[in-house]
């Protein structure tokens, strides 16, 4: 190409001189910045120049000449010198600021074929060119249909199409052919064929027709045979649910003729008056002492000591005692030494202080700091338990805005010996929403964090003495917004710690943990609390939920979300589930702050709230829990799948074999326990598995 240019340069010059005798000029320079693509250009050089649309023009690196564009003038202003071009060919690269342009021909030496050496030819015209080697050419679309040339994968893509992942003994006409029998009229000899056979729409079937037998719960269209109508004589029956049932469950008879899951049923004790005693500060958490008919009562100022009279149905409250300067507090109850302990956070530290409990009144001892401390986000409390092991008070709190520490304190005859703190967890942005709890008879405690503001973690820390040992850590998932105070309980009879967690947004959330030596393991994500409360919410900035020895069921009280009615139920813990019962209404018109305590000397729970429907004032109630009755003796069959609420669906009952089901182990008896699951042993007969899936309902024969 510069051979080529080089000899056209005189009729350039030629052409540049005759356009300076009309004052008009053929080449110019440009400062504008550009690249090497092709396509439309815009740059700026002198006015006044003879540049036309259609102009071939070239455009090259003052810099490096060699490195240039061929263009075509699209447009020129004379007078402010813009001039706009199309790029057809370039050699170069980078962006230069410096061109020069002159006017060409529209030459591109890529127009050539050179006789010799190897060239790609791109829209040129070979007749009948007889090629040789191994050419190459582009390969078309699927579904071309036109002169282009076609390369080895198109023709393979096409065969491949046609074939279209036939099995390999069908995938050629000859193996077609030998299909279908090598009938040319292979379509008229099915039809005859068809022809004598039973239409779908009203067969008339003749002689002894067969089908399958259909599984025992199977209730469809599905066609049934004798068999399965000899299975139907006794032992199945359509009925309506009271309430979803999943399928495989055992069900109860209603009066009302309809049919639900096992559950229990709780006979209520007398509800205590209501009391307005004079209480001093907002309520924050209410703890039993165990041995006696006392409980403590923490409120945002003050301790007050209040006596249970299981008889009267009433608390007797005493004179408040001021706390010491400091908040986020938390009290817990340490059995040996007959004293309250009590944490808190002051200015920079964490702090550990003791009462001691004197007829209706308390007197606190002297703080001892167990460390720097920050305060958590939110305002979630720190938190506190006793471990029996060890006789071990263990405290959580913030030691940085990172860090989660624990410490465990030795307390002996009103002295606080605390050891070295260990790192528990961290967290990120001063989130906290901490809680500590103990298992009777092993020296771990489990702890649960915020790690952030929407994830959660839990870990066992092993007490020796006063030191600490913290454990692996695990994940516990959900939707969660660690912004308040965290809640642990112990539930003895299914040996399961229950947490309820802040969540910012829906007021609190649910989740389980189970200890295995060292080990903690998450029983039950977090979930929200109303999923298990039927509309309830849990008030977590205060103390929702307490353990009931006597029935070894968790007492929750909280808040009715539509009314904000205070209300409470208690919820057994199956496994990994919360069962609850029937909610009982605390108090019937707007309340709030809620918390609670189980005083196991009376038997008796202990509510505190403030009544919006009474002026406003600090409440308390006493309330007999109660005992719990099941109805699993009213069991009526088992479900053959799930039946929505209202709905009717297929009962297996007695005398029917219910299938299905898993893990049976042949020959074997089985019995239903009070939540209505099957079990070797028991005194609810419900029949003999006739194999791993199958059992026969026979009752108490």
């Amino acid at each position: 190409m510069d051979d080529l240019l080089s000899k056209l340069n005189p009729w350039t010059e030629a052409l540049n001189a005759k356009g300076s005798a009309f004052a008009l000029g053929v080449s110019a320079t440009s400062a504008t910045l550009l690249d090497f693509t092709p396509g439309i250009k815009n740059l700026v050089v002198q006015p006044g120049k003879g540049f036309v649309p259609g102009m071939d023009l070239v455009l090259a690196d003052s810099a490096v000449p060699t490195n240039r564009m061929l263009t075509t003038c699209t447009a020129y202003n004379v007078e402010t010198g813009a001039l706009q071009v199309e790029v057809y060919s370039s050699t170069g690269t980078g962006t230069p600021s410096a061109w020069s342009i002159s006017m060409t021909a529209a030459v591109d030496a890529a127009a050539f074929v050179t006789p010799t050496g190897i060239q790609t030819l791109t829209n040129k015209t070979l007749e009948s060119p007889a090629l040789t080697g191994i050419p190459t050419t582009p390969t078309a679309a699927p579904g071309t249909n036109t002169t282009q040339v076609a390369s080895t994968a198109f023709v393979r893509a096409a065969v491949t199409a046609l074939i279209n992942s036939s099995p390999a003994a069908l995938d050629t006409l000859n193996e077609l052919a030998a299909a279908l029998g090598n009938d040319a009229n292979f379509a008229a000899t099915m039809t005859s064929a068809l022809a004598a056979k039973a239409p779908l729409a009203s067969p008339a079937l003749t002689g002894i027709p067969t089908a399958p037998t259909a599984t025992p719960e199977t209730d469809s269209t599905q066609l049934a045979t004798t068999a399965f109508a000899q299975r139907l004589a006794t032992g199945r029956r359509r009925m309506t649910a009271q309430g979803a049932v999943a399928a495989n469950k055992v069900v109860v008879l209603n009066s009302n003729g309809s049919v639900s899951t096992v559950g229990y049923s709780v006979n209520p004790g007398a509800l205590g008056a209501e009391q307005t005693p004079a209480i001093s500060g907002d309520f924050v958490q209410m703890i039993d002492c165990p041995g006696s008919n006392k409980v403590v009562l923490l409120t945002t100022t003050h301790l007050h000591v209040g006596t249970v009279d299981g008889n009267t149905g009433t608390t007797t409250w005493g004179a408040g005692t001021a706390l010491p300067t400091g908040s986020l507090n938390r009290i817990c109850w340490h059995p040996v030494e007959s004293v309250v302990c009590m944490t808190f956070f002051n200015a920079s530290a964490a702090y550990l202080q003791l009462g001691t409990i004197s007829g209706s009144t308390i007197s606190l001892g002297s703080a001892q700091s167990l460390g720097a401390a920050v305060a958590p986000t939110g305002g979630t409390r720190l938190s506190l338990c006793y471990n029996a092991h060890q006789n071990k008070i263990v405290v959580l709190y913030l030691s940085t805005t990172t860090n989660i520490n624990a410490v465990a304190v030795q307390v002996a005859s009103g002295v606080m010996t605390s050891g070295t703190a260990v790192s528990a967890g961290t967290t990120s942005g001063s989130y906290f929403a901490g809680a500590v709890c103990s298992r009777p008879g092993v020296p771990e405690v489990v702890v649960s964090y915020a790690t952030a503001m929407t994830a959660y973690a839990a870990r066992a820390l092993t007490v020796n003495a006063t030191a600490l040992t913290a454990r692996t850590a695990v994940t516990v998932s959900g939707s969660f917004d660690a912004r308040q105070t965290a809640w642990m309980e112990y539930v003895p009879s299914a040996d399961r710690f229950v947490v309820v967690a802040g969540n910012n947004t829906t007021s609190s959330v649910l989740a389980m943990l189970a200890l295995s030596g060292t080990a903690v393991s998450v029983a039950m994500t977090f979930a929200t609390a109303a999923t298990f409360w039927s509309g309830g919410s849990v008030d977590n900035a205060q103390q929702p939920f307490a353990y009931d020895i006597v029935k070894g069921e968790l007492v929750f009280f909280g808040l009715e979300s539509s009314t904000a009615y205070a209300r409470t139920a208690s919820a057994a813990v199956t496994g990994s589930t919360l069962v609850f019962g029937p909610t009982t209404y605390i108090n019937t018109s707007t309340s709030s702050v809620p918390v609670m305590t189980y005083n196991s000397s009376e038997d008796k729970a202990v509510f505190a709230y403030v009544d919006a429907g009474n002026s406003n004032l600090k409440t308390t109630r006493v309330w007999d829990t109660g005992d719990s009755v099941t109805n699993a003796n009213a069991w009526i069959g088992i479900t053959a799948a799930a039946i929505a609420d209202g709905a009717q669906g297929l009962v297996i009952t007695k005398g029917g074999v219910a299938s299905g089901l898993s893990g049976l182990a042949t020959g074997y008896t089985y019995y239903i326990d009070d939540l209505g699951e099957l079990q070797q042993t028991g005194s609810r007969r419900a029949g003999v598995a006739l194999s791993a899936t199958e059992l026969l309902l026979t009752g108490n024969m």
